[in-house]
């Protein structure tokens, strides 16, 4: 009876241990996804933050009853500076008529699974408007 259950026991540690393992990869691939999943969404709430700043920052100048005459140049180099130490990439940098400074970002988020999927490319890579002045 003795070697009988010794040897039940034996047996079912190969299912028990198949079944961690499965487990442990369950976690890990749900882990990866939560990760990434965060990554966008933390990319997609900073850029717009991000978009909003840097287009204050550099409507500072233009702002009314200033005597600075504008410079759309120097304006946009200021704009690309201040988002390439975002981590993002300016697709656009306009000083209007009425004064406001329109700024468009794209950045890609850090992502360990969803950056190297393609079909994912809209999520991971996103862009964000950002406009500031006294228009």
């Amino acid at each position: 009876m003795r070697q009988r259950l010794l040897s039940s026991l034996r047996d079912d540690s190969g299912m028990i241990s198949a079944f961690l393992v499965r487990i442990v990869v369950a976690f890990v691939v749900v882990g990866v996804l939560v990760v990434d999943a965060g990554s966008m969404l933390v990319n997609t709430f900073t850029l717009d933050s991000t978009a909003n700043d840097i287009a204050l920052e550099v409507s500072g100048p233009f702002t009314a009853g200033s005597d600075f005459r504008p410079d759309p140049v120097r304006m946009q180099l200021q704009a690309r500076e201040l988002a390439h130490d975002a981590g993002a990439r300016l697709l656009k940098a306009r000083l209007r008529r009425d004064g406001t400074v329109f700024v468009k970002l794209r950045r890609a988020a850090d992502t360990l699974v969803a950056g190297r999927v393609g079909v994912l490319d809209g999520w991971v890579t996103v862009t964000a408007d950002g406009e500031a002045g006294e228009g």
